[in-house]
């Protein structure tokens, strides 16, 4: 795989449940030598998809990655029609209220409260 590939392969490995990783753990999920995941979690980290620090940094996603997907929700027309409507029922009901759109794996997420 590319490093594209498998910079994409390590991000899909966050989720609800798992909000940091180690190398060690990378590697086993993604069946790749530690050496390689090493070298590719610090360059993310460089570039400011992952944060981490320390001689056995637990990685997180990093700032960029939010950045990026601000610009994204900002420019999303689904997101754009559907927010006044879910901030109009949030206000008249008192409930958190969410746009959700499924494609493929990922799901993409605003709250309207």
């Amino acid at each position: 795989m590319s490093t594209l590939e498998n910079s994409i392969a390590i991000l899909r490995l966050f989720n609800a449940e798992r909000h940091e990783l180690t190398v060690t753990e990378a590697s086993r999920m993604l069946t790749m030598p530690k050496s390689s995941v090493a070298r590719l979690l610090t360059n993310m980290r460089d570039l400011g998809l992952l944060e981490g620090s320390g001689r056995q940094p637990r990685y997180r996603i990093g700032p960029l990655f939010f950045e990026i997907s601000q610009q994204y929700r900002l420019r999303s027309s689904l997101i754009e029609k559907a927010e006044s409507v879910i901030t109009s029922l949030s206000g008249e009901t008192g409930a958190h209220l969410f746009v959700r759109r499924i494609r493929s794996e990922t799901t993409h997420i605003t709250d309207g409260g």
